[in-house]
């Protein structure tokens, strides 16, 4: 059973991960108002491929922020990594909301958002495997698959609220009042929730695992150097476990904008079918998170994998064939295929390093396969179609993405439990 202690940590690693991701994917759901204020051109093409591209900066950027706070993690404590990367995002969060337009202060202001992205990104970069990390060591024995799974529920229950607060705004006001400030409103929301996660998670306190790692003088001085060099299998497994759940999050931030701009949907239905696609693939992150705790890691992410080779064809051609009438469909299909990877993915990826270098494996091959693969997409759908002039050329990369993860799946297997006197301390101690 869970202690109060367990839970308080798993709270906190939810909550903190949600506002955390709700800064972060906001810019993707309203890119078609950023991308006429920061990037004013004629070609509607051009101005998406120039906010679309900032948006990927800042993906690039989390390889960085996994870097860091990997290093932070593995070296000075899984707790310091935790609660300080929190307050770079909120404070990034909050310039972004408050920055001057082109016509306000010329080639200044798309510079100056490029830059805050990036900071967003090395924030979010040590996010994601920090929490999980920190919350799977806390429960060493329970359950750790159904934890994580809840945590990545939460991280894309912020995308759910951005999504609800798109439509909220685009319903409520108008067009124009969208373009001038009302894009706005959730940059500067998302500042002071992601302050209030920050204090919160200052009160945490650190994990046994680290502690043992510590008292057995286990740590390593440069755990991402040592990693690199004695196992590199791993971090190419971990950043192909990435690879779907990073396309299919992308594809979905970027749904609004094909569906509005791509085949001609009205705005409100386009951020509702975003909603109801996010909130869907949340609630099945925690379900598999919960599946692989019971069946294994292995066959949950195989299966995602397989099953959403199919899905994501059937739901691509509906969706161009039958319009409208498809369009739920589509988005509650692939939630559910890509949800059983999303379930699995986390957890799977913190098991398979050793502890000495948990943080600095994850960190890095979690986050570089989100930077290429779900920096990229968003960019790559709308070259794609354009080159193409096909509206189903998406499918290509969710194709591809799905072969590599299930690839990666077939090749996994767990590090959690390596008997070194740091895991065994802990276990006997439980």
């Amino acid at each position: 059973m869970f202690t109060w202690k367990d839970f308080k940590v798993v709270l906190l690693s939810c909550l903190g991960g949600s506002l955390e991701f709700f800064d972060f994917t906001v810019y993707a759901l309203f890119a078609p108002y950023i991308s006429k204020v920061f990037f004013p051109v004629k070609d509607t093409f051009t101005g998406l491929l120039a906010a679309f591209g900032v948006f990927a900066l800042g993906y690039f950027a989390r390889p960085l922020g996994g870097i860091i706070f990997g290093y932070l993690g593995d070296y000075y404590g899984r707790c310091i990594a935790f609660s300080s990367c929190v307050l770079i995002m909120a404070v990034s969060t909050l310039f972004i909301g408050l920055l001057p337009g082109y016509e306000q202060i010329g080639i200044l202001a798309p510079v100056l958002l490029t830059l805050l992205r990036i900071a967003q990104g090395i924030s979010v970069g040590g996010e994601i495997p920090g929490s999980s990390i920190f919350s799977a060591e806390h429960l060493f024995d329970k359950n750790r698959g159904l934890v994580t799974g809840a945590i990545f529920m939460f991280i894309t229950l912020g995308n759910v609220f951005g999504s609800v607060l798109g439509y909220f705004l685009k319903y409520n006001f108008s067009t124009e009042d969208m373009l001038h400030w009302g894009w706005r409103i959730p940059f500067i929301a998302g500042f002071f929730l992601g302050i209030v996660s920050f204090f919160l998670r200052k009160r945490v306190y650190e994990t046994a695992i680290y502690k043992d790692l510590k008292t057995f003088d286990k740590i390593s001085r440069f755990p991402l150097v040592k990693v690199i060099r004695e196992e590199p299998a791993l971090l190419f497994t971990g950043f192909g476990l990435t690879a779907l759940s990073a396309c299919t999050i992308s594809l979905i931030l970027y749904l609004p904008t094909y569906l509005i701009s791509i085949l001609g949907f009205e705005a409100e239905s386009s951020y509702l079918v975003t909603t109801t696609s996010f909130l869907i693939l949340a609630v099945c992150s925690m379900i598999f998170g919960y599946v692989s705790d019971k069946a294994g890691r292995k066959i949950v992410l195989i299966s995602g994998s397989v099953l959403s080779v199919f899905s994501g064809f059937a739901g691509f051609y509906m969706l161009i064939h039958a319009g409208h009438a498809w369009v739920y469909a589509f988005s509650i299909l692939i939630a559910v295929t890509v949800g059983m990877v999303n379930g699995a993915y986390g957890i799977s990826i913190i098991e398979l390093f050793p502890a000495n270098v948990r943080a600095s494996g994850m960190g890095l091959s979690f986050n570089m396969g989100l930077a290429i693969i779900g920096g990229l997409s968003p960019f790559l759908f709308t070259f794609l179609i354009k080159e193409t002039g096909s509206p189903m050329a998406p499918y290509l990369l969710f194709l591809v993405c799905a072969v590599i993860t299930g690839i990666s799946g077939w090749h996994w297997k767990s590090s959690f439990n390596r008997l070194d006197k740091a895991t065994v301390s802990h276990q006997v101690s439980k």
